[in-house]
């Protein structure tokens, strides 16, 4: 994935730091549940992105403890996950179907798919329904994201919007405007090209983005946002009939690509500290380091453009997910519970890895411990990300329900093909989501568009 970012921050929390935090066992409402008896069961999960160093362990063990202390006759362990612990998702699959996995798990990006089509995960909803749980405590698209015709099958681990960071010297020695905030993609369009261009360095010429842009070039995975800003959607609601090719879908395309072939945009090439680009999105991981690595630059955030229907954000899809061959489920669902839906133990990561908070309303608390921790980011606009995550701005990428690894395949090569004009935008979607729509209802395929001549 791109975590909406990809590093780790640094743990900033001391032992006992998270008593003093004011955490408490609470539920979407913010009151606390009350203690249940449960008989003596031990409970396994894998935590995301936790540091395995001494610290790191102490730190793992006092949130535990915290768990234990609420949930009587409950134990919990942590395991090193696919995430930071070096155990790939394959490993811990399996581990799972043979009935030996973690009790709850946290994973990455297009790996839940894997988990789903093997029917790895239980259905959340009943849980969900009996505990009086709605969506409204994580980012829409999150939970959609998550989400199929059977069920909800996972929950947000985090949520991580993009804001763009850029270089206001740049645009000082350009003589160009700082974005307003309310800026369209329009405004942002024409202040990136106006950015892009040949700027020198030691002597030497170099290309400069007008903006380093969510958008890859080969791959499929960050282009949810970019059609929902568009007023479209990569796929219906049954995930089952592609919907990218569709005139508010291509609308979107269009806009990007002749901004990326002509230089405007870079597909994940740019640099803002080494000022090939003007701008940059940042997000979730990212923020933390911002700190450090842009010191001694004159930046900024500013929050994603308005898009033709409004804003909108590529964000993780990164989640929580509740092992269906446990043999303690009911059990687990109290762990997964607290862990996705209370307030402790995104406290503990919010402090231990700088991870944003999944829940909406912890994102102002976010904004007050980061400033705290990494003081340079103070006054640098990161209330923007807090708007963006309480106003449920981003979007996920979704899968189609059906052989995942040959539509994401046929998918990345359209996008190739489109990227290296060696197909048309139009050409190209419109083939691919005859193909994608042929897969979905078990039919042989169709051939992407034909590769035509230059």
């Amino acid at each position: 994935m791109i975590h909406a970012g990809s590093a780790a921050g640094g743990a900033v929390l001391r032992g006992g730091d998270l008593a003093a935090s004011g955490a408490v066992g609470a539920g979407e409402t913010g009151r606390a549940r009350p203690a249940v008896q449960h008989p003596a069961i031990r409970l396994t999960f894998m935590p995301w992105w936790i540091h395995w160093d001494t610290a790191g362990r102490t730190l793992l063990q006092e949130a535990a403890a915290r768990f234990e202390q609420s949930h009587p006759g409950l134990s919990l362990t942590a395991r090193r996950g696919p995430q930071g612990g070096g155990i790939s998702s394959g490993a811990v699959l399996s581990a799972i179907l043979a009935g030996n996995g973690p009790d709850v798990v946290a994973d990455c990006c297009t790996a839940w798919v894997q988990y789903l089509q093997a029917g790895a995960f239980a259905n959340l909803d009943p849980y969900l329904g009996r505990d009086d749980l709605g969506p409204s405590s994580w980012a829409r698209g999150q939970v959609q994201a998550l989400r199929t015709p059977a069920g909800q099958f996972g929950l947000p681990v985090y949520n991580g919007p993009v804001v763009y960071a850029y270089r206001q010297d740049i645009l000082d020695d350009l003589g160009l405007p700082y974005p307003d905030p309310a800026w369209t993609w329009k405004e942002a369009a024409d202040l990136w090209s106006r950015c892009a261009g040949e700027f020198h360095v030691d002597g030497r010429p170099r290309h400069r983005y007008g903006c380093d842009f969510v958008w890859f070039a080969h791959q499929w995975y960050a282009l949810e946002y970019l059609f929902h800003g568009f007023g479209g959607a990569v796929m219906d609601a049954t995930r089952t009939r592609a919907r990218f090719a569709e005139a508010d879908g291509l609308r979107a395309a269009e806009w990007v690509y002749p901004l990326l072939w002509d230089g405007v945009l870079g597909a994940s090439v740019g640099s803002l500290p080494h000022g090939t680009a003007a701008f940059d999105y940042r997000g979730g991981w990212d923020i933390p380091l911002d700190a450090t690595d842009y010191a001694g630059l004159k930046w900024s955030y500013v929050p994603a453009p308005r898009w033709p229907a409004g804003r909108a954000t590529f964000s993780t899809n990164d989640f929580w997910g509740l092992a269906a061959t446990g043999a303690h489920v009911e059990a687990a669902w109290e762990l997964l519970h607290w862990l996705a839906c209370e307030d402790d133990w995104q406290r503990f990561a919010m402090r231990t890895t700088l991870l944003p908070p999944s829940k909406a309303a912890l994102w102002s608390e976010f904004k007050t411990v980061l400033e705290a921790a990494a003081p340079g980011l103070k006054g640098r606009g990161l209330e923007w990300f807090v708007e963006a995550a309480q106003g449920g701005d981003g979007y996920p990428t979704e899968f189609f329900r059906h052989r995942h690894i040959e539509v994401e395949a046929l998918l990345g090569q359209t996008l190739s093909q489109i990227h290296d004009r060696s197909v048309g935008i139009a050409e190209g979607l419109t083939a691919a989501a005859r193909a994608v729509d042929a897969l979905q209802t078990g039919g042989g395929g169709v051939p992407p568009a034909a590769r035509t001549e230059p």
